[in-house]
């Protein structure tokens, strides 16, 4: 986000502070309970969003040289993200063209990728190049046993993948501007400065808590509640794709300086969080980046988020490293003990038969319209 952008939504933001109001969506939103139980249709979304779109699966910083990999499983697909020698990004389906076993595990380094199986081995462009005992194995065209390849991009140092084979993947048209304006805050240059993994209830609970600043004041009145407005988020669209900027309590002190010294987002006074569809959300923060990958379980109340970071300042030495994993920690424990056990409380509240609906209101419109984009894809894939 650039600097111009950054003033004119803290302007926004001062504005609802200093007259009570907040953004507002054009309706209030009804959506059936079944949307966050149902079998079938929690199958048929996995499908039309997170296996027919691009979707974020990673950060550039993981792969920061020529030879680093990343091994992944997102949504049941095994995923292997390889940067090969020439820099490029590049995927595959972490299969082995021989018996389907996986030929990477974990991230590191590596020129060869070898099956745990029967050590058939693949270079970082995925072509088979080794089969054991070849000579009794009998004849095979290796050029029809490459590792499938993934559609894949990089974008505002963030890593996309498509996890079919072959499928559209018009990247550009799919983020409809929004990576040009988290580019603008230089994720070229972040460091990688690590992962946590969160278990979490179902994702489209999850991703609700991440388009609204409405829960803050009550659900978080230890942590970020008292360092943040509550109710009080920018909302800005790009597709289907939703930015919140939310205030923090010491925003009312641009009041008192020109705008020629605003500095919103490197003072801490606002953050910036894109939410990607379907389930990624991009923080800006005032020390780097932070993606969180939140993808479906196997069953419509598990989802999982996969939090990695990326910092303007190498960890060269034990106290940044020390400050960075304890900074990781504690989102993490907001994350975990505030947001996803309630999430876990709402799933048990909503299977009681309390309730046959839930009505989002004039103050979600970040929510309303994340469900309403939902709708619209899975309509578009039925046809």
């Amino acid at each position: 986000m650039d600097r111009h952008e950054q003033i004119r939504i803290a302007r926004r933001l001062l504005a609802h502070i200093e007259n009570g109001t907040a953004e507002s969506a054009p309706h209030q939103l009804k959506v059936e309970i079944s949307r966050y139980s149902d079998p079938a249709l929690w199958e048929a979304e996995v499908e039309a969003f997170y296996k027919r779109l691009p979707i974020v699966a990673g950060m550039s910083c993981e792969l920061p040289a020529p030879g680093t990999f990343k091994a992944d499983e997102i949504v049941g697909v095994p995923v292997l993200l390889v940067r090969d020698g020439e820099g490029r990004l590049r995927a595959f389906l972490n299969v082995c063209r021989h018996r389907g076993a996986p030929v990477a595990a974990g991230c590191g380094q590596a020129t060869r990728f070898s099956c745990p199986y029967h050590a058939w081995t693949y270079d970082q462009a995925g072509q088979l190049v080794g089969i054991t005992s070849e000579e009794t194995f009998g004849p095979i065209d290796r050029s029809r046993h490459a590792l499938t390849p993934l559609p894949c991009a990089e974008r505002a140092g963030l890593i996309f993948v498509g996890l079919t084979p072959g499928m559209p993947f018009d990247i550009d048209a799919y983020l409809a501007g929004v990576d040009r304006h988290i580019a603008a805050s230089e994720p070229e240059t972040l460091h990688y400065g690590g992962e946590r993994l969160i278990d979490a209830p179902n994702w489209k609970i999850v991703m609700e808590g991440h388009l609204e600043s409405y829960h803050f004041a009550s659900l978080h009145r230890n942590s970020i509640g008292p360092t943040t407005f509550n109710n009080c988020g920018a909302i800005d669209r790009f597709g289907p794709h939703i930015l919140i900027t939310v205030a923090h309590k010491h925003i009312v002190e641009l009041r008192d300086r020109p705008e020629s010294e605003w500095h919103p987002l490197r003072d801490g006074m606002i953050t910036a969080q894109y939410v990607l569809f379907p389930g990624a959300s991009i923080t800006l923060l005032g020390n780097g980046m932070m993606a969180q990958m939140v993808r479906p379980g196997e069953e419509t109340g598990r989802s999982t988020n996969t939090m990695v970071m990326g910092f303007y300042e190498p960890a060269d030495d034990p106290r940044t490293a020390t400050e960075q994993a304890a900074f990781l920690d504690r989102i993490r424990s907001v994350l975990a003990d505030e947001d996803y056990a309630a999430g876990f409380d709402i799933q048990r509240g909503l299977k009681s038969g309390a309730q046959q609906e839930v009505t989002l209101g004039l103050n979600e419109p970040g929510v309303i319209y994340y469900h309403e984009t939902m709708r619209d894809i899975l309509a578009e894939a039925n046809g």
